[in-house]
């Protein structure tokens, strides 16, 4: 079990570099980095879709929260009570 996991975390995590890209990974946080892969794979395994669509979505949220506010770049992702919705 311990290797799906693993596995389906390296894909969620490939596909939400595809959807941005390294540089713009590479310059989130960790939290964020880590909160990011996670909604990936759950929009993946929720709604059975491929990763890439998956990432595509969360990498739009993500995109559309910051543009509402700058600011939760730097607030704490695993704290935002429910605001970062992701839909397929």
């Amino acid at each position: 079990m311990g290797n799906c996991m693993t596995y389906q975390t390296e894909n969620a995590e490939t596909a939400l570099r595809n959807a941005g890209s390294d540089l713009w990974y590479n310059g989130l946080c960790v939290d964020w980095q880590d909160f990011l892969v996670k909604q990936v794979a759950d929009c993946a395994t929720q709604y059975s879709i491929p990763m890439e669509k998956a990432a595509l979505a969360v990498f739009r949220v993500y995109q559309n929260i910051l543009l509402a506010d700058p600011a939760v770049k730097d607030a704490n992702p695993w704290q935002l009570d429910g605001a970062f919705p992701t839909a397929a």
